[in-house]
C-alpha cells in the first residue's frame, strides 16, 4: 500500500513542472500560407532597444533563424525581439497566438510593407501579466492579435519579450478566425479534465485521512492542493481570474506555489517513507530542501517602474 503511495506523489511531482504548452499541441490549422514563415530571434540584454532600431536601424540585421515556433531563454532579466514574415497571395485575416500569458511583458508592432521611414507602425498592441488584460474578447489562456494580410503584401511583425519576475519563454502559432472557438473549447476542455481529476484525487485523499488519521495522506492531500496551484500559474488561470489588472500579483503566486509545492512534496515523500525513523541522514536532507525551498527569497518578485513607451521612439 506504502509503494501506491509513492507512485501517486512522483506522479503529483512529474506534472507540476509541465509547460502549458504541453495542453496547446492541438493549435488549429491556419488557412493555406499561414504558418509561422521566417521566424527570427534578437537578444536585448539592454533592454533598451526600440522598434526603430530593430524595424530600420543598425540591430536589423542582427536577427537568427529560430527553429521551430517558440524561444526559450531561461530565467534572465534581458529582452527579445521576434521577427516574423508573413507572405500572403489574397486578402485574409488571421490569429496570432502568444503563450504562455504570464510574460511580464509583451509588445507586438505590425509594420506596413517596405516602410523605412521609422514610423511605419500600424498598430502596436501592449500585453503581459504586468499589465491590465486586454478587452478584445479574443486573449484569455494566451494573448491573441488579430492581423489582416493584404494580397501579394509581406506583413512584417516584431515582437518584444521581456521578462522581469518569469522565464523567458514564447510560442508563437497563427491560426484562422473561424477555428477560435473549437481552439479555446479544447483547451478548456483540457484544462478543466486536469483540474477536475486532480480536485477528485484531493477528496479521496481526504477521505482516507478521515479513517485513518496516518499524517502522510493529509501531507498528500497537501501536495495535490499545491500542484493544483502551480497548475493555475503555468497555464494562465491565475493571470486571467485572479490578476487581471496586472501587477506583480501574478509572479507572486506562481514564485509562492512553486516555492510551497516543493515543501509539500518534500514533507509527503519523507513521511511516506518514514525517514525520521528509518533514515534519519536522509531526513535531514529532506529537512534541508524544505527550509531552502522556503526561505529563499532571492528572486522574490519586483514591479519595474520603466514602461515600454519609449519602445516606439
Amino acid at each position: 500500500m506504502r509503494l501506491c503511495y509513492i507512485f501517486l506523489l512522483l506522479l503529483i511531482m512529474a506534472v507540476m513542472p509541465f509547460h502549458p504548452s504541453s495542453l496547446k499541441a492541438h493549435a488549429a490549422s491556419a488557412q493555406k500560407g499561414g504558418n509561422v514563415v521566417g521566424l527570427e530571434l534578437l537578444v536585448d540584454p539592454s533592454q533598451s532597444l526600440t522598434v526603430h532600431d530593430v524595424a530600420v536601424g543598425a540591430m536589423e540585421n542582427e536577427f537568427s533563424p529560430v527553429r521551430g515556433n517558440s524561444i526559450n531563454l531561461g530565467f534572465r532579466r534581458t529582452a527579445a525581439w521576434v521577427r516574423l514574415t508573413l507572405p500572403s497571395d489574397k486578402e485574409r485575416p488571421l490569429l496570432l497566438s502568444l503563450s504562455p500569458n504570464f510574460i511580464d511583458e509583451l509588445d507586438v508592432y505590425i509594420l506596413a510593407e517596405n516602410d523605412n521611414s521609422g514610423s511605419a507602425v500600424m498598430t502596436h498592441y501592449r500585453m503581459g501579466d504586468h499589465r491590465p488584460l486586454r478587452d478584445d474578447d479574443l486573449s484569455g489562456l494566451d494573448n491573441v492579435v488579430p492581423i489582416d494580410l493584404a494580397a501579394d503584401e509581406e506583413a512584417r511583425i516584431y515582437i518584444r519579450a521581456s521578462a522581469v519576475n518569469s522565464s523567458l519563454t514564447l510560442t508563437v502559432s497563427l491560426y484562422s478566425p473561424a477555428d477560435h472557438t473549437i481552439r479555446t473549447t479544447i483547451l478548456g476542455l483540457a484544462s478543466g479534465t486536469w483540474f477536475g481529476g486532480m480536485g477528485v484525487l484531493l477528496v479521496i485523499q481526504l477521505v482516507f485521512f478521515y479513517y485513518d488519521r496516518k499524517p502522510y495522506f493529509i501531507l498528500l492531500a497537501f501536495a495535490t492542493f499545491m500542484a493544483m496551484l502551480v497548475y493555475m500559474g503555468t497555464l494562465g488561470l491565475s493571470r486571467l481570474f485572479l490578476f487581471p489588472e496586472g501587477g506583480i500579483g501574478n509572479d507572486m503566486f506562481t514564485a509562492a506555489s512553486s516555492w510551497f509545492g516543493l515543501t509539500a512534496s518534500a514533507l509527503a515523500s519523507a513521511s511516506i517513507l518514514d525517514l525520521p525513523r528509518r533514515a534519519p541522514w536522509l531526513n535531514r536532507i529532506f529537512l534541508l530542501e524544505r527550509i531552502s525551498s522556503v526561505s529563499n527569497r532571492q528572486g522574490f518578485p519586483k514591479e519595474r517602474k520603466s514602461d515600454s513607451s519609449c519602445w516606439l521612439e
